[in-house]
């Protein structure tokens, strides 16, 4: 199993459903499971809300390091990075990159602190 570490000694598995909302119906979801000890699959869901409602998604499966994951692109052009560093109950997001370099709507952002909703299995939009 993956684990996050807190900051103490103990560890809290990572898979779940997590969200983060920003203005009304501005925000992400973010869905984690677990496939082996050094493997995460994620799917990340945002949108920027109204008046556009932009959205953006990205996916895939990455290493866990100490509580910590990352996905890079440079699929559209420029680099893009998204960092997860997951505690107990909550997972904190970075991105490193415009929204269009991570293939997001414009003023769509990951950025944030995502609270756990659901330890359940998600399930995903797509296969792996």
């Amino acid at each position: 199993m993956l684990f996050a570490q807190d900051s103490g000694a103990r560890r809290t598995p990572v898979t779940g459903r997590y969200e983060t909302q920003r203005i009304k119906d501005a925000g992400c979801i973010l869905k984690v499971q677990q496939l082996s000890d050094s493997l995460v699959r994620f799917q990340l869901d945002c949108s920027a809300g109204a008046p556009a409602y932009n959205t953006g998604q990205a996916s895939g499966t990455l290493s866990l390091t100490k509580g910590t994951a990352a996905y890079s692109t440079t699929e559209w052009g420029e680099r893009c990075e998204i960092r997860f560093r997951f505690s107990s109950g909550a997972v904190v997001v970075s991105q490193a990159g415009s929204d269009g370099a991570c293939g997001f709507g414009h003023g769509v952002y990951s950025d944030g602190r995502y609270r756990l909703v659901t330890r359940k299995t998600p399930v995903f939009d797509e296969s792996p």
